[in-house]
């Protein structure tokens, strides 16, 4: 498999352990669930990003590692800077959302596909 392919393999393994991280206090929850769960919880909040503590933005900031480093074709020094990379490109609802539309098979925006293969550039 080409370096290439390993990557964007490595990605959506990463992608994958993010959205389960979104939803590890709504086990039961569909992807389009939690998308109507965070919809909500924005509007109350003032479509703020002060509703995601520091602890779930480390957590899902793990777990997008762990994610990544799984199958061992990236390092964790790669997968820290796509994580890091694509959440300075999309913020941290726009990442919540890349990996809600993941999860569910919907297309991402161009934003969103380009801070991926941007991301991909710049750490590996």
């Amino acid at each position: 498999m080409k370096d290439s392919a390993k990557i964007i393999l490595a990605l959506i393994v990463g992608l994958t352990i993010v959205g389960v991280a979104l939803i590890f206090s709504q086990k039961d929850s569909t992807p389009s669930e939690i998308d109507i769960i965070k919809k909500t919880m924005l509007e109350e909040a003032g479509d703020t990003e002060e509703i995601f503590t520091d602890e779930i933005k480390d957590t899902f900031r793990k777990d997008f590692i762990d994610g990544c480093t799984e199958d061992n074709t990236s390092n964790y020094t790669e997968c820290a800077c796509l994580h890091d990379e694509i959440l300075e490109d999309v913020g941290f609802n726009g990442f919540i959302d890349l990996s809600i539309k993941y999860l569910s098979s919907e297309e991402l925006n161009d934003k969103e596909a380009k801070a991926i293969v941007d991301a991909t550039y710049s750490c590996m």
